[in-house]
């Protein structure tokens, strides 16, 4: 499928909530997606926003959105900025495709954003994940999250993309940079409206429910992605920090350290290749301690293995695209 093109357009009395779905080839998770949201118990439009999917995809958003368009351009930017040209709610929710909604997801968010009504700089809401499929890899990931948000409704300056509402009025006066084609959107976005005075909610009393990756290698996959896209939104963006320069050194330094360690018959820098590789481990584990004043091996494994493959991604994606 190579043309932009509607397969289905069906015209709504102005909605309270524009649901806007990018999607490709998701045909194992979008009908899960599609029918949490058709329940939810708001106004609403569904648009399906596909990037010429070539499995089931397409039929089932038929079934359940009220627009689906159709372009083969493979950049989630470019996705979500058309979501936003179509959205006609007063807010809008992006929903990725592999999120499941929980019951009164939406009315909990329209609520949240109309009990700061008077905050006319608030310009959407987030909320908590949890993982579908419960492992030791994805329980990690759980927790990471979890320690890394307050509780109850805080504000905050980003949010996650899959599971947020914004405000459309507000939404609109932005486009998301298409440089950013496979991660690192949400990011531009919410720099762009930060640097406008915008700030955003968090509601932790609110949950979605996420595919998150359940082995290591889909884990590795994932961030390693998540990594170059990091290096080139902190680049684009001027915004040099000591923990985006800590990931850039931190392979290099690895492997240095490791070739020293094989060369050096005595092993003197053993030890230090083993420090730093198990920095990370222990980083999390201290941070996991401080907030929840217990040790977990797999969330420090887990976790570190995300922070080593991360930080690949940010070597790797010096002076290369997203």
């Amino acid at each position: 499928m190579s043309e932009v093109k509607f397969l289905k357009f069906r015209q709504k009395k102005r909605p309270l909530v524009s649901f806007v779905v990018p999607t490709y080839n998701n045909k194992n998770v979008i009908e899960k997606c599609l029918l949490m949201i058709k329940v939810q118990k708001v106004s609403k439009e569904i648009i399906v926003i596909d990037n010429g999917s070539t499995d089931k995809t397409i039929k089932i958003a038929e079934k359940y959105a009220d627009v689906v368009f159709v372009n083969p351009i493979r950049n989630m930017a470019v996705q979500r900025n058309y979501g936003i040209q179509f959205a006609r709610g007063r807010f809008t929710c992006f929903v990725d495709s592999d999120i499941i909604l929980t019951s009164g997801w939406a009315d909990g968010m329209v609520k949240t954003l109309e009990l700061y009504k008077a905050d006319s700089m608030i310009a959407g809401v987030g909320s908590n994940f949890h993982s579908v499929t419960k492992n030791k890899v994805t329980e990690a990931q759980d927790m990471a999250w979890q320690i890394s948000h307050h509780s109850s409704i805080s504000k905050v300056q980003t949010m996650t993309m899959g599971n947020c509402m914004f405000r459309t009025e507000i939404l609109k006066q932005f486009r998301i940079n298409t440089l950013f084609s496979k991660s690192a959107e949400d990011g531009d976005l919410y720099l762009q409206m930060t640097r406008k005075g915008y700030t955003f909610l968090h509601n932790a009393n609110l949950t979605v429910a996420h595919h998150n990756p359940t082995t290591l290698t889909a884990l590795a996959k994932q961030y390693f992605h998540f990594g170059k896209s990091f290096w080139m939104f902190h680049i684009h963006h001027g915004i040099i920090t000591k923990m985006l320069l800590f990931r850039f050194i931190y392979i290099p330094l690895l492997v240095v350290l490791y070739i020293f360690s094989v060369l050096e018959t005595t092993y003197a820098i053993l030890p230090y290749f083993v420090l730093w590789f198990l920095l990370p481990e222990m980083l999390y584990s201290f941070r996991l301690l401080k907030a929840r004043h217990r040790f977990s091996f797999s969330f420090a494994v887990v976790n570190g293995w995300k922070f080593k493959w991360h930080s690949f991604g940010v070597l790797m994606g010096r002076g290369r695209g997203d």
